[in-house]
This record gives structure tokens, sequence and C-alpha cells, in this order.
């Protein structure tokens, strides 16, 4: 795999005159010290016990036991845990806390959790890596999990419920035995989960489901999904490497999904209060396996859609889009591939082809398949290097791409994967890559964390 920019996520978070910075070391000779640099406590539990909001902990490179965080920051003054070095902090195992087992646990407001490696032990079958739980009667605000890579989590990767104005961003999410890489449950508002490295899970790599069934309102709304790379899920289940339970008001753009043997993106309804609604799918990448299902789905009423700039590509028996009639109404696609490599008549579930289906309803005026002597051809028709092979994986776009300049301008995608601006050329490209920022594959190795 090609890495050509490194991306830099300064992180500065406003702290009170009062804010204090704490240090935990694994040779640290007890937790009887001040705590300080040079006299560094030895555990991270006795650490987050100790602080206060607007307060910072910085973690000596090491393993360490698993811990829980219950004391509250705020907006103005947040409370930090961070590796002094990006995943050379290792979390080994699981505790239980609350009921539930994981290697972090957060029941807080306002707290930052970043750099850390959660090696998890693969059970019992409720455990996570890294943990975020509010209730319906308590709902957590503002938690950031950022730049942690996490594996083999007994049920899921990262987990957050009942949480509102969470991020999810740039972690590793790999090796989940149970279900999925990234869960976002039950009711919480605003989440953003962006450039997330998610992989070779059981089930989806992100599933997000409102869950009626636990309280509120069944809904997730406004959540923000951007620029994920999610490849080799549905390892043991079928499922989909982006699952929209109960998901409405959201804008899904700029993802790269390859190599999941089960469904794209997934619209639906079956614990959410209600089906999925008014989200806008814009640029995402979705080149289906041959086991695959469909592409990009619309089921139970998930009404509203808005489909821009996408490469919708389905190598098997499926379909690349699929919409029910009773998620009809509302709908407006347009500007996007939509290729089926084997069966032009599959392309578009039961339309008998993407030409049928524009007739038929108007939808996808400026839509657009690309023919070519196979699967191989039409892939490499569009992409660098359209393989399987994580290492040399490339679908950013090549000059002689159809996908160069063949999009709409789309006020809620102004920026590519990679981050650069909208268009480079003289119109939008279709996908997640815009051609002419960068040939490379984001990955969260890219991210360089500056400590200020």
């Amino acid at each position: 795999m090609k890495h050509l920019k490194t991306f830099i996520l300064l992180i500065s978070f406003p702290v009170s005159s009062f804010a204090a910075t704490y240090y935990v070391a694994a040779t640290g000779s007890s937790n009887s010290n001040n705590g300080s640099e040079g006299s560094p406590w030895a555990t991270i539990q006795y650490a987050v016990d100790q602080v206060s909001a607007g307060d910072s902990i910085v973690v000596e490179n090491g393993s360490y036991d698993p811990f829980h965080v219950t004391t509250h920051g705020t907006n103005a003054n947040r409370i930090v845990v961070q590796a002094r070095n990006r995943q050379a902090v290792t979390i080994n195992g699981s505790e239980s806390y609350g009921g539930r087992y994981a290697g972090i646990h957060i029941t807080s407001d306002y707290v930052t959790i970043d750099g850390f490696r959660v090696i998890a032990t693969g059970s019992p079958s409720s455990e996570r890596g890294i943990r975020l739980s509010g209730t319906d009667g308590d709902i957590r605000e503002g938690v950031t999990i950022s730049n942690n890579y996490v594996s083999n989590a007994g049920w899921t990767g990262i987990t957050t419920s009942f949480a509102n104005n969470v991020v999810v961003e740039y972690n590793e999410v790999t090796g989940s035995v149970g279900q999925h890489g990234i869960y976002v449950a039950n009711s919480g508002d605003n989440p953003i989960i962006r450039g997330n490295y998610i992989h070779n899970n059981n089930q989806a790599g992100l599933h997000m489901n409102g869950d009626q069934y636990s309280g509120g309102d069944g809904l997730i709304s406004n959540a923000i999904v951007e620029n994920n790379v999610i490849y080799n899920n549905c390892t043991g289940a079928w499922s989909s490497a982006i699952n929209l339970d109960g998901v409405a008001n959201s804008i899904i753009r700029n993802n790269l999904m390859f190599d999941n043997p089960c469904q794209g993106i997934s619209n639906f309804r079956i614990d959410g209060s209600s089906a999925s609604s008014n989200n806008q799918i814009l640029n995402n990448t979705l080149v289906m396996t041959d086991a695959a299902s469909h592409a990009l789905k619309f089921r139970n009423g998930s009404t509203g859609g808005y489909i821009r700039n996408n490469i919708l590509i389905q190598q098997g028996s499926g379909d690349a889009l699929a919409v029910s009639s009773d998620s009809m109404s509302g709908l407006d696609s347009d500007y996007n591939i939509i290729i089926h490599t084997t069966s032009a008549s599959s392309a578009v579930e039961d339309y008998s082809g993407l030409s049928n289906w524009q007739s038929s309803t108007g939808q996808d005026a400026h839509s657009f398949s690309v023919s070519g002597s196979g699967t191989s051809d039409i892939l490499n028709k569009i992409f660098v290097n359209p393989t399987t092979n994580i290492n040399t994986a490339d679908y950013s776009l090549k000059s002689t791409s159809a996908a160069v300049d063949a999009g709409a301008t789309v006020a809620n995608a102004s920026k590519d994967i990679n981050d650069y601006n909208r268009p480079l050329g003289s119109a939008y490209d279709i996908g997640a890559f815009e051609y002419g920022g960068s040939n490379i594959m984001p990955t969260p190795q890219n991210v360089e964390i500056n400590e200020n």
C-alpha cells in the first residue's frame, strides 16, 4: 500500500487554569508517588480515580491492566487519558464493570481515550475492547475515542450506547469474535465515526442500531460516517459493511468498502423505532465480492434516500442497488456508477438492469455503468490497483477512469477521503477519492499525534 501523505491530528483541548497533567509508568514503583513525570503512578486505574475535569493523564510505554473512567469532564474542561506514544501502551484482557467486560470502560462525560492498544481475550461473549455506556435516563455526552488499536473482542471492538456527540475516529478495529467492529447503539444522537480502519470482524464492520426496545426514541439521528476503510468483515456471519437500523437524517460519505462477502451499506429496520430515513449516501466506493449481496440497499420503508456520486460494484449474484417498493418515497439517486460485472440485468434489483431502472423510475438519469472484458478488466479501468491484498490495494482513481469529473456538485461532500478539496478537475469525481489528490489508501497509521 502506498503511503504518500501523512495526516496530522492536532490534539489541543481547552483546560482550566487549575488543570494538571499526571503520569503513569509501568515502571512506576508505587501509587503513593505524586504522579509527576519524575514520580509516576504505577496503574492507570489509580490515576483516573484521582483526576478532575480539565486534567490529563499521560501513560508511558508498557503493558497495563484494564481500567474504567467514571469521573466527568466538561465541554470546556475535558479529561484526557493518552498514551505517550500511540499504540505503545497495551491494555491486556478485560475486566467486568457494570456487568459488562471490556478493556477500557467509560461511564462519564467529556473524556478522551487516545492511542491505546487494547488486546482482548476473545471471551466472554459480552466482552468489548472499549465500551462507552450510559443509560436511557443518564445519557453520556461528548466522549472521544481516537487512535486506538482494538482486537479480538469477544463481542464488539468499540461500542457506544446511550451516548450523544461521541467521536470515534482513526481507530483500527479487527478480529471481533462475536459480532461487529464498531457498534453505535441505543438512541445516541450526533455521533461521528471517522477515519477508522475496520476489518476481519465476524459480522458488520460498523453496526448502528437505534434499538427501541432499550428505551429512548429508538433512533440514531444526525450521524456522520466518513472516511472509513472497511474490508473483509462478515468473516463468520451474514451482515453488512455498514448497517443502518433506525438511523435518520445522517450523512454517509467518502467511505471505502471492499472484500466484504455480505452487503455494503444497508438502510433498514429491525430494532429501530422506525426505518432508516432521509440519509445522504455520498461519494462512497463499494466493491462487493462474488459472494456478496447488495452493494447499497434500502428496505422496510427506508425512505428519503439521497444518493450521489457513489461507485457501486457487484461481482456476484446480488444487485449493485436494491430499493424496495416501500422505500421509494422521496428517493433521489443520480450521478452514480452502478455496475454488475457479470450480469447487466442484476445491476438494479427487479428492474432488469440500469437502463430499465432509469426509464421506469426516472432515477439515476446521469448514472452509468462501465463495460469490459470481465471483472478484472472493469475494475482495472476504474482503480489504480483494485486488489484485496491490503498491503498493495489502491482504490484511488486512474487518470483515465470514467469516474473522473463525472459527478455532481454536492455541498456535503466537498472533500474526499484524504481531505482534498472537491473538485480538483472540472467537476466532482465519483467515489471516495478525488483524482489528483493523492494515490494513497488512508490508514490510522498515517495519523501522527502532536501533543499541545
